[in-house]
């Protein structure tokens, strides 16, 4: 049993959780903080870490936490899970809470290092003595903070690195300025964090698919791109969306298609609904319908 385990701030990264406690702690090896957290060595993943039931058992008597709320605060799962079947989001769930395999890791938007906002750094400090990883900048898609309208800076610690390192460390020699970002910000990218925002918020919401299709359908017929009858109109769709992002955005979120390479990622997620597509494709085209991901949910 553990003797302490750091309580979590607001948003962290259960990964960032575990590198403050290895910090703490002090041991020389990474693998024997992950033995005294998780009962073996395991790979503690920025997206879905596993696993987690047997942490929480070794957490010390009295403690407030469970898998659910490890699972929902402070891992990225809740940004998939909205476009998951609950047959897929419920296998996810339980790989993450007892098993020592890695679970969905979609690399599409994913950074391949961890990202910072300069001034979410300062005031954390400020606050609460230390700055950690939010969760919210590490999600698919999040270019910038909502909060400050401030491009992510990109750390040095790779996602794929085997020891987790906290943000204290790995960003103390960093000069953070606080001066406003000067980069024009293309409205697309602050729509994805702030869609990314709530999506995180939504504990372990999973809707049917049907849902989904029905609600792309009464966009799609509202926006002129689909008749009555739920036909679609591909090309003008595909025309728009090329109109409405531009190439370099497309690129960045690891999105774009090749026109000649037919049925494009627009015509599975919108034909084969069954099909599991990334949640960032859904949101551009749930964009593109001029809707944000709490309407299409919610409305």
């Amino acid at each position: 049993m553990l003797g302490f385990f750091p309580d979590p701030y607001p948003d962290e990264l259960f990964y960032s959780i575990c590198a403050r406690f290895h910090h703490l702690v002090g041991y020389a090896r990474w693998q024997t903080t992950v033995c005294e957290l998780f009962g073996k060595v395991v790979k503690v993943t920025v997206a879905m870490p596993c696993r987690l039931k047997a942490l929480v058992a070794a957490l010390p008597p009295g403690h407030r936490y469970t898998v659910d709320r490890f699972i929902d605060e402070h891992t990225l799962f809740p940004f998939y899970s909205r476009f998951l079947s609950l047959t897929s989001a419920n296998e996810i769930y339980s790989r993450m809470a007892l098993s020592e395999k890695k679970t969905l890791f979609i690399r599409s938007g994913i950074p391949k290092y961890l990202q910072f906002c300069p001034t979410c750094v300062l005031q954390d400090r400020k606050q609460f003595g230390e700055c950690y990883w939010h969760r919210l900048h590490q999600a698919p898609g999040v270019k910038i903070c909502p909060v400050h309208r401030k491009f992510l800076q990109s750390s040095q610690i790779s996602i794929q690195q085997h020891q987790c390192i906290a943000a204290e460390q790995a960003l103390s020699k960093i000069e953070v300025e606080p001066s406003l970002n000067t980069h024009s910000i293309h409205p697309l990218f602050l729509q994805i964090a702030h869609d990314a925002t709530w999506l995180l918020s939504q504990p372990h919401q999973t809707v049917d698919q049907q849902f989904i299709r029905n609600r792309y359908v009464q966009l799609m017929i509202s926006a002129g791109f689909a008749n009555s009858r739920g036909f679609f109109a591909m090309p003008q769709l595909i025309n728009s969306f090329e109109q409405a992002y531009p190439v370099d955005c497309i690129k960045q979120l690891q999105c774009g298609f090749d026109l000649s390479a037919e049925p494009s990622w627009i015509t599975i997620t919108l034909q084969n609904w069954r099909q599991h597509q990334h949640p960032l494709r859904h949101l551009l085209l749930i964009h593109l319908l001029r809707c944000s991901a709490q309407d299409f949910f919610l409305t």
